[in-house]
């Protein structure tokens, strides 16, 4: 029988402690644990507990404790199917022990939030991004890893992804849908879906990219398959220092081409759909040769 538990922080600081929980008992594998809005004392103590899988943890609308440290992260297990509903805007460090079966996270309001997979383990399966601000960190840390299968940016927070994020089982995320906020993303990806974010992609290979509207930047070296560049959207490559592979470029209607530098390695095939070299925003840079076998 599961139980709901919810923090109260009448002792300390410690996620152990019984006192510092509702019915004076700490959660354990299958229960429900609430943070509250009107908690006053940070859980900042007993912070390894990646073998107790929660049902459910939920910071509740404006709770403003931190959660972990600057050192340690709180470490916590996630059951099957289970769910993590974050919504404080204090700090927030944690490191998930996912089961592999359909857990879902959610960030409906942060301030700094720092996620991680505990020890390789899957974080979940999939991550929503409902926060309209606040700052979003997978895999700060230089061992730190994660797995993460679908990644759904949709409100405005800033979304950092670390070089060590991969789909479960490992292998390239398998989908990015940026629809809002910033997001700079330094793993690879199956597919990226660019719907008005400003989104960076700073280093590893991306199999697929729709850019609709707002403006990508593909900073990093990593291979670009195939892209497809409609009306409202661009993509730049103007940052990038490395040179980098675009193997498909489809070029729709007034869309934006970027690569006044001449980032984009001589031989990419670019498609013009319903639009001509002429009237679409491209920009190849000075020195420049184009050929019909690359148009």
């Amino acid at each position: 029988m599961s139980d709901t538990r919810t923090w109260t922080g009448t002792t300390d600081g410690s996620f152990t402690t019984a006192t510092n929980w509702s019915d004076d008992t700490a959660p354990i594998t299958g229960d429900t644990a609430i943070v509250p809005k009107n908690a006053t004392v940070d859980i900042d103590a007993d912070l390894t507990n990646s073998t107790v899988d929660l049902a459910v943890f939920y910071v509740e609308d404006d709770c403003t404790i931190d959660i972990g440290t600057a050192t340690q992260p709180l470490e916590i297990g996630l059951a099957a199917s289970g769910v993590m509903d974050l919504a404080g805007t204090g700090t927030i460090s944690l490191e998930v022990a996912g089961d592999l079966s359909t857990n879902t996270i959610t960030v409906r309001a942060c301030g700094t939030l720092y996620l991680a997979g505990n020890g390789g383990e899957e974080l979940c399966d999939n991550l929503y991004i409902t926060a309209t601000s606040g700052d979003i960190y997978i895999t700060w840390g230089n061992a730190q890893l994660a797995e993460i299968d679908n990644i759904y940016a949709i409100g405005g927070a800033n979304l950092y992804i670390g070089d060590s994020v991969t789909k479960t089982g490992g292998g390239a995320i398998t989908s990015i849908t940026a629809a809002a906020g910033t997001i700079k993303c330094r793993s690879a990806v199956a597919l990226v879906t660019s719907r008005g974010a400003s989104y960076y992609q700073e280093a590893g290979a991306v199999a697929l990219m729709h850019v609709y509207d707002g403006t990508t930047y593909y900073n990093g070296s990593g291979t670009l398959t195939t892209g497809h560049v409609y009306s409202d959207g661009e993509i730049d490559f103007t940052g990038n220092t490395y040179g980098v592979t675009v193997t498909t470029l489809n070029v729709y209607g007034s869309a934006t081409v970027n690569d006044a530098y001449n980032a984009v390695a001589v031989g990419t095939i670019i498609n013009f759909n319903g639009t001509s070299a002429d009237t679409a925003n491209v920009n190849f840079g000075t020195g420049r040769k184009i050929t019909t076998g690359s148009i």
